[in-house]
């Protein structure tokens, strides 16, 4: 063999190849789960915040299996509990496999200087959004647990809005009163 062949074998060799769909669904699925974990430990932080018990975030997805039932007991119960992690993980590494693959084959999306991890942040806030939005519409006995219904005790329940517009107008009238006493 000559010079020129064996250096025409050493480039071929080093070109780059693009990950197979396989590679690029396993990177996604490892990238959903721990976006999901996240998710996981927000929901927890959230609940308890606002004065929920810690276990309701994933007893109400495990709720989508066993029934209302899997809410009435308060505190951990291991059935529920487990349930509702498999959903949230499972449906968390499926969507993070989509968007590993469709990220890298249809978008053509970069994977040098963090553009995986901004665009997976993006989708993943974008997915919350749809989902906060359209669950307690598509799965009813989601609505006590979400923000968006009209439960008393959920953020976004009645008594949340009425104590922001108690604000907003008392911060509306501020300087009204403020102009009648010069």
């Amino acid at each position: 063999m000559n010079a020129v062949s064996l250096s025409n074998q050493r480039l071929s060799s080093r070109r780059a190849v693009a990950p197979l769909p396989g590679e690029l669904a396993r990177d996604g699925m490892l990238a959903g789960l721990l976006g999901g974990m996240a998710m996981t430990t927000i929901g927890v932080l959230l609940a308890l915040s606002y004065g929920y018990d810690v276990w309701v975030p994933v007893k109400a997805l495990g709720s989508l299996v066993l029934g209302p039932a899997a809410l009435v007991q308060a505190g951990f119960v291991a059935g529920p509990v487990f349930a509702g992690l498999l959903i949230h993980l499972v449906v968390a590494a499926l969507l993070g496999a989509i968007f590993g693959i469709v990220a890298r084959r249809f978008w053509r999306l970069p994977s040098d200087f963090g553009v995986p991890a901004v665009s997976g942040l993006v989708f993943g806030l974008l997915v919350w959004l749809v989902a906060y939005l359209t669950m307690p519409t598509l799965l009813p006995q989601l609505r006590p647990h979400v923000g968006s219904t009209k439960s008393s005790t959920s953020p976004g329940g009645s008594a949340y809005r009425s104590r922001a517009k108690r604000a907003i107008r008392r911060r509306a009238s501020a300087p009204a009163r403020s102009r009648a006493a010069s």
